[in-house]
């Protein structure tokens, strides 16, 4: 039997948690290579009702656990024009219920968006932080990204700057990564977004979504 489908199979499988005890679960059944594996799964719970929480959207999370809980951090509206995104953040003990999520970074005039958010605890030299990388759209250049930290899984995020210091919603956060090019508004271009950022071997590696335009 291939391992790595195997293993795929479980994972789904991990990844689709009962949802209530009246919910009617349905056999879900995998062919790998001849051998057929077998789970129960019901429909996956919803981490945030976004509706319920006065905002139209959320999306894109990221979920660490964290001092005994999960913290999942996602992409969500913002106030309006030049301010199209925030990211929001939720906490669970038990993955199933979940705090009302906090307006945990916002953007600023420059970034426009704070979206896309992947988190990890790393130590850069300093002690150890939580690194946020997110996603942001600079004007006539498109997605960038930007990183903020912060001492608590539960903030505040500190963002970096041109000056080299780490503030609360400065004016000037400074991109970390950049597209290849920039390209004016209304070209359709988008840039380099979209965040996964790994720790290994003691180094940080942020991967972008950076599309060949």
């Amino acid at each position: 039997m291939n391992r790595v489908l195997l293993a795929f199979a479980l994972a789904v499988a991990a990844l689709l948690p009962l949802n209530d005890s009246h919910a009617h679960p349905q056999r879900s059944t995998l062919n790998v290579n001849g051998s057929v594996i077998s789970s129960y799964v019901g429909i996956p719970r919803k981490l945030v009702d976004s509706s319920q929480n006065g905002f139209p959207y959320s999306y894109g999370p990221s979920v660490i656990f964290a001092n005994g809980q999960y913290h999942a951090y996602f992409c969500s509206a913002g106030s309006g024009a030049f301010d199209w995104d925030h990211v929001r953040h939720s906490v669970s003990s038990d993955l199933q219920t979940w705090t009302a999520p906090t307006d945990l970074v916002v953007s600023s005039y420059y970034e426009r968006a704070a979206c896309d958010p992947s988190v990890v605890r790393f130590n850069a030299g300093d002690g150890d932080y939580y690194y946020m990388v997110y996603s942001g759209n600079v004007y006539n250049v498109q997605t960038v990204n930007f990183v903020a930290r912060s001492i608590s899984p539960d903030g505040p995020f500190l963002k970096y700057t041109y000056r080299g210091t780490w503030e609360y919603d400065p004016a000037d956060p400074q991109p970390i990564i950049w597209p290849q090019q920039n390209s004016p508004e209304g070209s359709g271009i988008y840039g380099a977004g979209q965040p996964s950022v790994v720790v290994h071997n003691g180094v940080c590696v942020p991967m972008v979504l950076r599309p060949v335009n």
